[in-house]
């Protein structure tokens, strides 16, 4: 965890080298009230976790199926969540333009969120 969010910080810190402070820094600030932006991201970290679950455990699926399963649910959980929520199903994404933009509104909701899922 702590390599993945000094990542994102070096990440953030080379964007806002290379654009300046541009577009809140790529920070994943929530556009729809915290409640509710919870109940969002329950949902699509449930999602993810159930389908990575399903593919994970069941000796039916096909070989090379779980990676397809996956990459699409996370495609379908940014294209549903990210106008609501900014969509980060990873603390550490959201950790690194927080900190380099100083953008820390509702920040929590990006820590405690996938452990509640």
């Amino acid at each position: 965890m702590l390599a993945q969010c000094a990542g994102a910080v070096a990440a953030s810190l080379t964007l806002r080298a290379a654009l300046g402070p541009v577009g809140n820094m790529g920070a994943t600030l929530p556009a729809i009230p915290t409640g509710a932006a919870f109940v969002i991201k329950w949902l699509l970290s449930f999602a993810l976790m159930f389908v990575i679950m399903a593919v994970a455990t069941d000796e039916r699926v096909a070989d090379g199926f779980a990676a397809l399963a996956v990459g699409l649910t996370v495609g379908f959980c940014a294209l549903m969540g990210s106008p609501l929520t900014g969509a980060s199903m990873n603390p550490a994404r959201s950790f690194g333009p927080a900190l380099v933009g100083g953008l820390w509104r509702a920040h929590w909701l990006y820590w405690c969120r996938p452990s509640v899922a």
